[in-house]
């Protein structure tokens, strides 16, 4: 990398990253670029880039969910990502994505699995550089892209196979219209049914039933993490969620709380 010990980290066109004025380029296609647009990248590269702008990029993300609130102060306003990497061209799709990914008809992939498995050691590289993943399909022009993203309990709830009923997924969904002022009853409206949901499926098994509280404490914080509410009080249900866990034993909970908790 050109200016090795200091590089220059730019988010161009609201949130597109750009190191030392290029756009990043995954080679898992190994094919040649515009060497004046991309810098082609190894996964060991795009982990050292992405280690060493990982502030930058952090404050970018901030910086823009605070202009995107100021012109929407009415609306709910989710926290941006910020497109890293280039993976492949438009045309290029079959070689980027599974048939799981190719079916997913969001544009939006939240799941290694749904990339190729030469592009999965990028996606790594993003959540070893203190991110959270993310890739996407773009318009005719663009082609798809690696994003990253802040950390927030999404990872964890994917690992430990939180399930959202079908009522959950709609209260969800009407938050996501709504200012952060107007989420208290429908945050208590989701809270109430996921309860509702362990009570009819976790009465015999109290170790269950813990842990699936848990994840329903993770996913109340998640949608208020992720729709911009007041972080220190994210960072107190996260803490009250990590308590619980540890208090259970629950290892494997508590670690990925404490992965996100380093954010």
């Amino acid at each position: 990398m050109s200016h090795q010990n200091n590089p220059s980290f730019e988010i161009r066109s609201g949130n597109w990253l750009t190191v030392d004025g290029k756009t990043l380029r995954a080679n898992a296609l190994e094919e040649t670029a515009d060497s004046e647009t991309y810098r082609t990248v190894s996964v060991d590269e795009l982990h050292e880039i992405l280690t060493l702008g990982r502030g930058a990029i952090l404050h970018a993300i901030d910086a823009l969910y605070v202009k995107t609130r100021q012109k929407n102060p009415i609306g709910s306003v989710l926290k941006p990502s910020i497109f890293v990497a280039h993976l492949s061209q438009p045309t290029q799709a079959i070689d980027t994505f599974t048939q799981e990914g190719l079916a997913n008809r969001t544009n939006v992939f939240n799941d290694p699995t749904e990339l190729q498995p030469r592009f999965r050691p990028f996606w790594e590289a993003v959540k070893q550089s203190g991110f959270t993943a993310e890739a996407r399909r773009m318009g005719q022009s663009e082609g798809s892209w690696l994003l990253a993203r802040k950390p927030d309990t999404t990872h964890v709830l994917r690992q430990l196979n939180f399930k959202e009923s079908e009522a959950m997924c709609d209260i969800r969904q009407t938050l996501i219209d709504l200012p952060t002022s107007e989420h208290i009853p429908h945050l208590a409206a989701y809270q109430r049914v996921g309860e509702e949901e362990i009570d009819r499926t976790d009465n015999n098994d109290p170790q269950k039933r813990a842990r699936d509280q848990i994840l329903l404490m993770l996913a109340v914080t998640k949608i208020k993490d992720v729709s911009g509410h007041d972080p220190s009080l994210v960072k107190e249900e996260l803490l009250d969620a990590l308590d619980y866990a540890a208090n259970m034993g629950f290892d494997d909970i508590t670690d990925l709380i404490e992965e996100v908790l380093k954010r």
